[in-house]
């Protein structure tokens, strides 16, 4: 699916065809998740990034990271600055295009679209 969602509309579209948003846990795995999400869309901008399973379910009371599909957080790709949780608001993650921020990661507030 190449499609704009919110973090909980894309993971419970994933949850709909029996799985999860990508959980990654190694450099090789995020390039291909990266190149995988570019091969379906034109990111003309760091706008438009991509969404992974990396979420802090429970936060303010937890702020533990966490895979939606339960495995362990065993491998982090931030961008320089990241996780920032800028305002307080920002508890899910995106990794982005090549061309954007090299297959880094960022965080984003869950109600803003991105692509699926």
């Amino acid at each position: 699916y190449f499609i704009y969602a919110t973090f909980d509309e894309a993971e419970t579209i994933c949850v709909a065809n029996d799985g999860h948003l990508a959980s990654i846990h190694s450099a090789e795995e995020n390039v291909f998740v990266a190149d995988l999400s570019k091969s379906g869309t034109e990111y003309k901008n760091d706008n438009e990034l991509t969404w992974i399973g990396l979420r802090q379910a429970n936060y303010p009371q937890d702020t533990k990271w966490t895979w939606t599909d339960g495995t362990p957080v065993n491998y982090t790709a931030w961008a320089a600055g990241q996780p920032d949780n800028y305002k307080g608001l920002e508890h899910c993650a995106q990794v982005s295009c090549p061309a954007v921020l090299r297959f880094s990661w960022k965080l984003i507030f869950y109600r803003p679209t991105a692509i699926i």
